[in-house]
């Protein structure tokens, strides 16, 4: 639509704590200045069917906009054609602190196109991907920009196909939420993720749920804990993690005094075990 409706659906949360409907038949010069008024933080256009060309002109809006400092995006189709607009107006946007372009269908590329735009971005803070069809070569990419431009504290790439982590976001010195739930990372990716952890500072919750991990994976992150003194929640629930690796990481448990909690439900422990560590630390949660 050349009025641009379905771009200024929804509402804008204004910092007065007011919302304003759906803006009709606004042009995109008047999304723009509207973008510019002080008052015009959050935009929510989730599940509006945004296209290529109404991507462009929500780029256009976001160019100008010195105000609006939460994006969400989620569920709209917008692909890796779209994700790549919006990169490059990220690039120059700098008012943006939080950006959730939830259920896309981006991909590796549109993935790549975000994180090239991290590199110049030191606003954006929180970035929300989950469920985007991102594989290794979009997580690498990630990886490769928090390295040049460390400003994200919250990254969630959960639920997407992330098997082999070959440069591990988590070892940034910024970050201190990282979601990779239900991805297939698997052991080989657990003990790679081990290794950033041991030189970790900041990261306080992790979230490996889902991910195919064994006892060698487990075994890996509990070493990892020994040394860790800033992480106080790990999820590693419905993981195939048996009485080998729960072991190792209650043991960890006992010389880490920051962790609050680790969950290992819905693993592979037999239940008389489970019962004997859930007995020995509180903050143990694995029965079921």
């Amino acid at each position: 639509m050349q009025n641009f409706r379905a771009i200024v659906l929804l509402f804008l949360v204004l910092t007065s704590g007011q919302a304003l409907a759906a803006l009709g038949k606004e042009d995109a010069a008047r999304m723009q200045a509207f973008l510019n008024k002080p008052t015009a933080t959050v935009l929510t256009l989730g599940n509006n069917r945004i296209n290529l060309e109404k991507a462009k002109k929500l780029a256009a809006a976001l160019n100008v906009t010195t105000t609006l400092a939460s994006l969400t995006l989620s569920i709209n189709g917008i692909g890796a054609k779209g994700a790549t607009v919006l990169a490059e107006a990220l690039k120059e946007n700098r008012s943006l602190t939080a950006v959730d372009i939830f259920e896309n269908k981006i991909g590796d590329a549109g993935t790549s196109a975000l994180a090239e735009a991290l590199k110049g971005n030191t606003s954006i803070t929180k970035l929300y991907l989950r469920v985007n069809e991102i594989g290794d070569e979009g997580a690498s990419a990630l990886a490769e920009a928090l390295r040049a431009r460390p400003s994200l504290t919250t990254l969630d790439l959960s639920w997407e196909q992330i098997i082999v982590l070959a440069h591990t976001p988590g070892v940034k010195p910024s970050l201190n939420i990282l979601d990779l739930a239900w991805n297939e990372i698997g052991d080989v990716g657990a003990t790679v993720l081990a290794e950033a952890l041991k030189a970790n500072r900041t990261l306080a919750t992790l979230d490996l749920c889902h991910n195919q991990i064994g006892d060698a994976g487990a075994i890996a992150l509990a070493k990892a804990l020994e040394g860790n003194r800033t992480i106080t929640t790990l999820s590693l629930n419905g993981n195939q993690i048996g009485d080998a690796g729960a072991t190792a990481l209650a043991e960890a448990l006992e010389g880490n005094r920051t962790i609050i909690t680790l969950n290992l439900r819905d693993n592979q422990v037999e239940f008389a075990r489970a019962r004997e560590l859930a007995a020995i630390n509180s903050r143990l949660n694995i029965l079921p």
